[in-house]
């Protein structure tokens, strides 16, 4: 596959299922800004050199009222 736009500097191939679930590479998606935006969701974090995703669910306080 030819791809016209350029990887980022420093790109990394990215994790192997399953980890790719839980973890990406700061260089691949260089935006911290990400993790200030939804810190308070919990989503995505920064460890050293990649995200990390939580996986913490549902931002919804109430969400066992509709799920259970």
């Amino acid at each position: 596959m030819l791809c016209l736009i350029p990887v980022p500097p420093n790109y990394k191939t990215p994790f192997k299922w399953p980890e790719s679930r839980d973890y990406a590479w700061y260089d691949n998606i260089p935006h911290k800004e990400l993790s200030i935006v939804k810190a308070v969701q919990n989503w995505i974090q920064v460890e050293g050199d990649r995200f990390r995703f939580p996986g913490a669910g549902t931002m919804f306080r109430s969400q066992n009222f509709y799920i259970t």
